[in-house]
C-alpha cells in the first residue's frame, strides 16, 4: 500500500475508534433501562439507531458525621445518565453508585411555586411576586450540568422555544447529598414580535439575591 493509499485510509480508520463504556457505565446504563422504562423511552430508541448516549461518569471524595478525623474520605461515584431529548429541553437522571456496586437514583428538591400574571393572556407581566408554597422532589432534570470544581448540578428548563421564560436551580454536594442552594425564576413572556417585557425580573427563591 502506497503512503497516499494509507492517509486516505486513516481518517476512516479513526471514526471508529471511540472509546468503550466501562463496566460501571454498562451497569447504569442496565439499571436505567429496569427502572425508567417509560420516562426515559428515548434511550432505547437511541440505541435501536446505534446513536452514542451522553452518558457521563465522575467520582470525587467526600466526607460526612460518619468518619472519624483520622478515617479517609468516602468516594462519590456520579453518573449522568441521558433520559429524552425534547424540542428545546433535554433531560437527565443522576445515579449514585454505592459501595456494594448497586444504583441509587438521586432525587432533587424543587420548590412548588405561585404567582399571578397582571396580563393572562400574554404573560409580560406579574401581579403578584412568585413565592414557595412547599416543595416536591424531581428525579429528572432538565438542560443539567455537573460541575466537578464546585461539585454542583445546575439545570435550567425553558418554559417555551424561545427560552425568555425559564426557572433554574443548583444543587450543591454536601456531605454526600445534593441540597438546593439557589432556585431562580423568570416567569414573564417576551411579546410575538421578541421585544422584551416592560420590566423583564428575575425572581430568586432560593439563595442569596
Amino acid at each position: 500500500m502506497t503512503a497516499a493509499a494509507m492517509l486516505m485510509f486513516l481518517p476512516s480508520a479513526c471514526a471508529f475508534a471511540q472509546e468503550e463504556p466501562s463496566a460501571a457505565m454498562n451497569a447504569a446504563s442496565a439499571y436505567m433501562d429496569a427502572v425508567f422504562p417509560r420516562q426515559c423511552h428515548d434511550r432505547r430508541d437511541l440505541k435501536a439507531s446505534g446513536s452514542r448516549l451522553d452518558d457521563k461518569q465522575f467520582s470525587f471524595p467526600y466526607r460526612d458525621d460518619r468518619l472519624l478525623e483520622e478515617e479517609a474520605d468516602f468516594t462519590f461515584h456520579l453518573f449522568q445518565m441521558h433520559c429524552f431529548l425534547g424540542a428545546y429541553n433535554s433531560g437527565s437522571v443522576f445515579l449514585k453508585q454505592e459501595d456494594d456496586g448497586g444504583f441509587s437514583v438521586i432525587a432533587f428538591a424543587v420548590p412548588y411555586f405561585v404567582f399571578d400574571y397582571a396580563d393572562p393572556g400574554k404573560g409580560s407581566r406579574i401581579k403578584t411576586p412568585p413565592h414557595i408554597v412547599g416543595f416536591r422532589v424531581n428525579a429528572i432534570l432538565e438542560n443539567a450540568e455537573f460541575n466537578p470544581e464546585t461539585r454542583s448540578i445546575a439545570a435550567r428548563s425553558s418554559w417555551r422555544g424561545m427560552g425568555d421564560a425559564w426557572d433554574a436551580g443548583t444543587w450543591t454536594e454536601i456531605m454526600g447529598n445534593f441540597v438546593m442552594t439557589r432556585f431562580e425564576v423568570d416567569p414573564t413572556y417576551d411579546d410575538e414580535g421578541g421585544a422584551p417585557p416592560q420590566r423583564p425580573l428575575t425572581y430568586v427563591l432560593v439563595g442569596q439575591k
